[in-house]
């Protein structure tokens, strides 16, 4: 993925979900939906860009400390996202994504 503007889009606290969207733009003629579900804790600031998302593993799980580690529970896992001013962290179940070419208010293709 190229670097990209990326925004909290839509959290849902009764199903511990987030949504994360990159609009189209001059630079990016498709809209791209990052979603994590089971979310158990998130550090990130509401709009950003983004260079990589990552699953953590092994030894880099380990590294985590405080809420983000208690979050590790129940099958989730880390996902890091690199930006250009560091570093943001997502715990959550899963992480699917979609890229489309449709407006930014209409639903996201994601379930």
């Amino acid at each position: 993925m190229s670097t990209r503007r990326f925004q909290v889009w839509e959290y849902t606290v009764s199903h511990a979900q987030l949504l994360l969207r990159s609009v189209r733009d001059e630079a990016h003629p498709t809209r791209v939906d990052v979603l994590f579900k089971n979310v158990g804790y998130m550090a990130l600031p509401s709009a950003f860009m983004v260079d990589v998302i990552e699953e953590l593993t092994g030894d880099q799980l380990e590294t985590l400390e405080g809420l983000a580690a208690g979050a590790l529970r129940d099958g989730r896992t880390a996902f890091r996202l690199t930006t250009a001013d560091g570093e943001g962290l997502v715990v959550a179940g899963v992480m699917v994504s979609a890229e489309d070419e449709l407006e930014s208010h209409e639903p996201s293709a994601l379930p």
